[in-house]
């Protein structure tokens, strides 16, 4: 079973790939950072996580990029995905 933030890592790079958008420009759109997705992908010698990411902001992101996420493009299957806002409606 993957992490929440696996599936983060998964949907930034999936809609950077079929937007032609650098993960960099995504990971920054839903988190603020472009520096957030390399942070939490880079791995120990030992293959744990370096960096660390809270929960609150990985849900923001999530939301976020359901909001943004193309109507035509289909959300991988096997990732929750939030409810839109009623903002966004």
């Amino acid at each position: 079973m993957r992490s929440t933030v696996e599936n983060l890592s998964i949907l930034i790079r999936t809609l950077a790939a079929e937007t032609n958008r650098a993960p960099s420009t995504v990971s920054r759109l839903v988190t603020g950072s472009g520096d957030t997705l390399r942070r939490i992908e880079e791995r120990s010698e030992r293959g744990l996580p370096v960096h660390r990411i809270s929960t609150e902001r990985v849900e923001r992101s999530l939301d976020a990029l359901s909001q943004i996420w193309p109507a035509d493009l289909a959300w991988p299957t096997d990732i929750p995905r939030p409810p839109k806002s009623k903002d966004a409606a």
